[in-house]
């Protein structure tokens, strides 16, 4: 058996990257990248229409945490610590959309993932 080249290796990485990207915003989930620290990377597509969101950047870098109010709040921010210790934090919340015509029952669950 022969080690890939480095040639090869970049292209492998390449195509897998562009693989997880196409699940991510493919997905009917609402899915968001957090930073260890809780704070918003990106969402996809499917997470940012029941929210209404209509421009993701301007959220960049914003804590996650910030979006729940009282008890869901305090529950999102224990979620987002269990994560960064390496185990799967869950919680079920109201998330009130963007533009606060609606608020959504969510169904949270928060992994640690290296990348």
């Amino acid at each position: 058996m022969s080690a890939m080249s480095s040639p090869d290796l970049e292209e492998a990485l390449r195509r897998s990257e562009e693989f997880a990207a196409r699940l991510i915003a493919s997905s009917r989930d609402c899915i968001k990248l957090l930073d260890l620290d809780g704070r918003l990377l990106s969402m996809n597509a499917h997470g940012m229409t029941p929210l209404e969101i209509c421009d993701f950047a301007p959220l960049v870098g914003s804590p996650w945490v910030d979006f729940w109010a009282g008890a869901d709040k305090t529950n999102a921010q224990a979620a987002v610590e269990v994560a960064r210790q390496g185990r799967v934090g869950h919680f079920t919340g109201f998330f009130r959309s963007e533009e606060h015509t609606s608020e959504l029952q969510s169904h949270v669950r928060i992994s640690y993932a290296v990348f």
